[in-house]
């Protein structure tokens, strides 16, 4: 079992103590948090572009997306009132290449991230994002990588040669392996895709689960919920594991299908441990 060794990121707020925690009617405060999200997304996007414009020229845009995510996420917890508990800290501490897989639940997910995102680690993001204003170039300087998820064959291809990079580099990955948000309540997860784990046996290098416990009780679209602060029934805090890595070497191509199953059935169980009981259909 991983050991608790980061009790708290930030300060945090009692509950009901959020800039917005006296909107009381529930659709109000989900459209007034969700503004208050749109508003901080754009502070944390316009930082990190002013972070890349001066680290990019002095070949440290590797540690753009850290420190925007850190940023981010302080705001969020700061405004909304979500604080994050991360155990298992020292799996995030990537000393060699590997590959971070996650799961993918909500546009919440970027300030998730942004709470923990590990050193020298870069994201994969489809090219067409390549042209989206602010975002793009935010991508570019913080030198992520892009990839034309529309053709398959150039995709794999794709795979094979970050491989070859995050070796040569000693860089890390983050990716989703649901391939999309889950918007889960149930405690569950999409089928994974093969592209992280085509990607690790590629490169021979291990992967490591990280697991968001299920936070459809603070914010859910389709209920219209945004109350911030519970994520875990622990408080106010919201609850992070990163599993120890599962290592590669031996795998080849034909087992991935395995290492799939084996990747996904630790990450389900994880989650089910770390998160709230799951919602009944009435609470939709």
């Amino acid at each position: 079992m991983s050991l608790l060794v980061h009790a708290a990121l930030w300060p945090s707020l009692a509950v009901g103590s959020s800039a917005l925690g006296y909107i009381t009617n529930g659709l109000l405060q989900f459209v007034a948090r969700a503004f208050c999200l749109a508003i901080l997304t754009a502070i944390g996007s316009t930082f990190g572009i002013l972070t890349g414009i001066i680290l990019y020229p002095l070949g440290l845009g590797y540690h753009v997306n850290i420190y925007t995510g850190r940023f981010y996420a302080m705001l969020v917890s700061k405004f909304l009132g979500i604080e994050y508990r991360i155990e298992g800290w020292e799996h995030l501490d990537s000393r060699r290449p590997c590959v971070f897989v996650a799961n993918h639940q909500s546009s919440l997910d970027v300030a998730s991230i942004g709470s923990c995102f590990p050193k020298n680690t870069v994201i994969m993001a489809k090219k067409s994002l390549f042209w989206v204003p602010f975002l793009g170039l935010y991508i570019y300087l913080a030198k992520n990588i892009f990839i034309n998820r529309s053709n398959r064959s150039s995709a794999l291809n794709t795979m094979e040669i970050v491989a070859q990079l995050l070796v040569k580099y000693n860089i890390a990955l983050w990716m989703f392996p649901e391939g999309t948000r889950s918007r889960q309540t149930d405690n569950s997860m999409l089928p994974f895709k093969k592209g992280a784990f085509h990607l690790a046996i590629a490169g021979k290098m291990p992967i490591v689960p990280v697991v968001f416990s299920t936070y459809g009780n603070v914010y859910s679209t389709k209920a219209k919920r945004f109350e911030g602060g519970v994520i875990r029934v622990k408080g106010m805090s919201g609850t992070l594991t990163v599993l120890p890595p599962i290592e590669t070497e031996t795998v080849t191509m034909g087992e991935i299908e395995d290492l799939i199953e084996k990747t996904r059935s630790v990450m389900v169980e994880t989650l089910n441990e770390i998160s709230p009981p799951p919602q009944t259909k009435k609470q939709h």
